[in-house]
């Protein structure tokens, strides 16, 4: 059996076309990036997820880049723009994140609530740990600030010599003021 000249070009351009194709589909593949790590915060039976603030591709950050992280984060909140629950002094609180970070370490805490354990203007969720991907619940009343609207709660994948891989921030809405 033989095929004409006009069937042989069209299966070359079949061929051709399906090479261009496959080759478009693996060159956009390997520009596919990683999914970044996530933290969630759990407030009574809702959950806020996010993407990190501040992440290096799994590198430690540098310490330029935690205060550029800081000012971020800082600036993203008085804008309104980071990530937000509302939270009620009845409510329990915790914190997850991703296991690949937790296995750095991390630690969560708020600029609010009951600092008396620490002295610095700071409560704690969970204190550095290892491994652990939950904080364990804490009441709302130990972490939030009485007197403002909304208190920074912030999570940081750090190793044991402090080195930060990622840094979450959200806000805590304090709907009983």
């Amino acid at each position: 059996m033989s095929l004409s000249r006009p069937a042989i070009a069209l299966g070359a351009l079949v061929v051709v076309g399906c090479a261009i194709a496959a080759g478009t589909s693996a060159a956009n593949a390997s520009s596919i990036t990683k999914p970044q790590p996530l933290a969630t915060v759990t407030v009574g039976k809702g959950f806020k997820t996010a993407e990190p603030t501040c992440y290096n591709d799994g590198k430690p950050l540098s310490d330029a880049q935690v205060k550029l992280c800081q000012t971020k984060a800082l600036s993203a909140a008085s804008q309104g723009k980071l990530p937000s629950i509302n939270v009620r002094s009845n409510d329990m609180v915790s914190v997850g994140l991703d296991e690949t970070m937790a296995g750095h370490g991390w630690d969560a805490f708020t600029d609010g609530g009951d600092s008396s354990t620490t002295g610095s203007g700071q409560a704690v969720l969970s204190g550095w740990t290892r491994s652990t991907t939950f904080s364990g619940q804490v009441r709302a009343t130990q972490v939030m600030s009485s007197s403002k609207a909304k208190t920074l709660l912030t999570v940081v994948s750090m190793d044991q010599g402090n080195k930060a891989y990622g840094v979450w921030y959200y806000e805590l809405d304090n709907k009983s003021l």
